[in-house]
């Protein structure tokens, strides 16, 4: 199992304003990937209500599905959440264009996004692209 970077995970620049606004995020990669593997897609700042996951996959290859949700950027807390957006997205024969349907949800502490690879490796090197939207709604 192999953790795996976005090129610019670490270094994406997230705004965030002092008085709250909406925000939106958008997080992607193109690289191998084997079963297990995590992508860590980028982080969610602290403050920020996320109200809206969309994904936009490429067909990864056969047999195949995908994890989406988030894990502590400190390693300590929110408890993870490895299916939190999604559980078992099917993207094994085609595209997806995919809405999640999990309730909103607020972040104190800056979490890592991230994809959990399911049961088979990547065809290739498909194109991963996730869009957060949400509210700056600051640091209680």
């Amino acid at each position: 199992m192999a953790n795996i970077f976005a090129p610019d995970a670490i270094t994406k620049l997230l705004h965030t304003g002092d008085h709250g606004n909406v925000v939106q995020y958008v997080y992607e990669v193109e690289k191998a990937a084997n079963a297990a593997d995590v992508i860590f897609m980028g982080k969610i700042p602290a403050g920020i209500r996320v109200t809206n996951v969309r994904g936009i996959f490429a067909d990864i290859g056969t047999g195949n599905t995908l994890d989406v949700g988030y894990a502590p950027a400190d390693g300590a807390v929110p408890v993870a959440a490895a299916n939190y957006w999604w559980n078992d997205l099917d993207v094994a024969s085609a595209a997806v264009d995919a809405v999640s349907a999990a309730l909103p949800i607020r972040f104190e502490r800056d979490v890592w996004l991230q994809i959990l690879v399911n049961a088979q490796n990547f065809t290739g090197t498909p194109k991963l692209v996730l869009i957060v939207t949400g509210i700056n709604e600051g640091v209680k």
